[in-house]
Parts: structure tokens; C-alpha cells; sequence
């Protein structure tokens, strides 16, 4: 599956860019990092009593744990790049990934997901991952226009490795001072090129012109 990933070129997101092309490597986060404050929440079913709550707390820890990363589908959104991208000054790394191998799966603009004691159990007891039952994979409506795909890791693992780019996109602003930095790592790692023009055809406002 073809997705993507946008970064800002400001700060430290160009060494960001860099290590993932580099070292062909994806950081994998968890979710105290991440811009919504709803996630790794669940609402419950029932009122929780103390038996819930005793299992919930194993639970957390575990979610506290998990690793994952976020892309997206489309890179045709304005309010991606705007938000994400530096305000079309960054670029978005496109990645060719396996559904069969990785476990990538897309957000559920629903709100929180609404959990049992048995599917807390469950998560507990490892025979089945929050992700099955909506927990981290769910989010308010107000993100839709994100249309987030998430790719899930595991607790050990910082990285998802061996993830070559398959190509660098930049943005309509995207000729800066770093531009020549880049073009010159894309040529020695044999990754392809490629730049957001406008298309003001229907919908579509932007097409990617590659190079």
C-alpha cells in the first residue's frame, strides 16, 4: 500500500528527515507524544466498579507502551501540509508497505471506543491487542480530515527498520535551502523525486509531479 508521511523542514525535522532516508528507518511513538489528548482513551460500558478499574490499570501500562506511527493515504488535503508540513515548506515521504507483513491499519473517526471487562481481560491477558477492540485506533470526528492510516509496533522496538523511501515529495514551497541537501541524499540512496503542483480540477487541488 502507498502512504505517506509529512514533515516540516523547521527545527529538528530536517535531521528527521534525514535519519529516515539515511538509516531507512521509521521512529515509532507512543502515544504521550502525539497531539490529541483523547489518545489512549476508552469509555466504558458499564460504571466502572473496583474489579474494572483493577484491570484497567495493567491495561494502561501496556498501552503506555506501545509503539506506533501514523501516515496518510493522500497528500491532496491543504490542511495537512499546512499543519504538518510546515505550511508547504516540507515534504511528504512516500512508502510502498506490505498489509500482509506490518500491521497498518486505518482510523475510526468515532469517538472513544466503548470497552468491556472482558475485552479488558482480554488485552490483559494478551489474547487480544487494544487496536482489535478500537483502543488507539479510534479518534474524535474532528480529526476525519486527517484520514489517518496507523501502523501498530511493539513495546521493545523504538524503530520500524529496514523501511527504504520509496520517494520525496516537497512542497509547493518546498525549494529551499535544504533542497540541494536532499536531492543529493535521494540520488546516492536511489530514492525518486518529485513536487506538489496545483490542479484546480474538481476536488483535486494538487497533483505530484515526479522527477
Amino acid at each position: 500500500m502507498k502512504l505517506f508521511k509529512m514533515k516540516s523542514l523547521n527545527g529538528d525535522g530536517l535531521l528527521h528527515v534525514l535519519d529516515m532516508m539515511i538509516h531507512e528507518r521509521i521512529y515509532l511513538s507512543t502515544y504521550h507524544s502525539l497531539n490529541d489528548i483523547d489518545e489512549g482513551n476508552w469509555a466504558y460500558e458499564n460504571s466502572p466498579d473496583l474489579h474494572y478499574l483493577s484491570v484497567a490499570k495493567p491495561v494502561r501500562k501496556l498501552l503506555e507502551r506501545q509503539r506506533f506511527t501514523s501516515f496518510i493515504r493522500s497528500i491532496n488535503n491543504p490542511l495537512m501540509w499546512a499543519h504538518y508540513a510546515g505550511g508547504f515548506s516540507g515534504v511528504a515521504l512516500e512508502y510502498d508497505l506490505d498489509l500482509k507483513v506490518l500491521d497498518i491499519r486505518k482510523i475510526d473517526y468515532i469517538g472513544d471506543p466503548k470497552v468491556s471487562l472482558e475485552d479488558l481481560k482480554k488485552i490483559a491477558n494478551r489474547t487480544i491487542l487494544p487496536q482489535d477492540i478500537g483502543i488507539l485506533r479510534s479518534k474524535a470526528p474532528c480529526w476525519k480530515y486527517e484520514d489517518e492510516w496507523r501502523l501498530y509496533g511493539n513495546s521493545k522496538e523504538n524503530y520500524l527498520r529496514s523501511t527504504k523511501l520509496k520517494a520525496l515529495i516537497f512542497g509547493i514551497k518546498g525549494e529551499s535551502i535544504e533542497y540541494d541537501l536532499l536531492k543529493t541524499i535521494c540520488d546516492k540512496f536511489k530514492v525518486q523525486m518529485g513536487y506538489l503542483a496545483p490542479l484546480n480540477t474538481g476536488d483535486l487541488k494538487y497533483q505530484v509531479v515526479y522527477v
